[in-house]
């Protein structure tokens, strides 16, 4: 099925501008801003934030650590962390790792990796 030629395009319901209010922008605001590095703030302890704002607890089991770790970092196993030198608590008979030591662990060895050619 094709529509007539003299149609202009279907809209989908609640988005066309006249629908929302609004006017089509210009084409040239329609365009990505740039935005220079100066021009980005991070925290001053991203990884403190980020425990501040209940992301993260302040300790992770080996299985979310692991979880984590491949979400922020780089692929690894619950096998793999439990080697790290990362002081561990047991409660109630599971080993938890602080979160802070764990993400700071990852970035060292992040730093350590020798840059490669590709």
């Amino acid at each position: 099925m094709s529509r007539p030629r003299n149609t202009p395009p279907r809209e989908f319901p609640g988005t066309a501008p006249q629908l929302l209010g609004q006017q089509s922008p210009p084409k040239l605001q329609r365009r990505a801003l740039l935005v220079s590095a100066s021009d980005v703030r991070l925290p001053a302890d991203p990884i403190a934030q980020l425990i501040a704002e209940n992301l993260y607890p302040p300790r992770m089991h080996r299985s979310r650590a692991a979880e984590v770790v491949s979400l922020h970092f780089f692929e690894i196993s619950p096998r793999s962390i439990e080697r790290w030198d990362v002081p561990v608590r047991i409660i109630n008979g599971r080993a938890y790792m602080e979160t802070r030591a764990l993400f700071e662990e990852a970035q060292r060895r992040v730093d350590a990796a020798p840059d490669t050619a590709a």
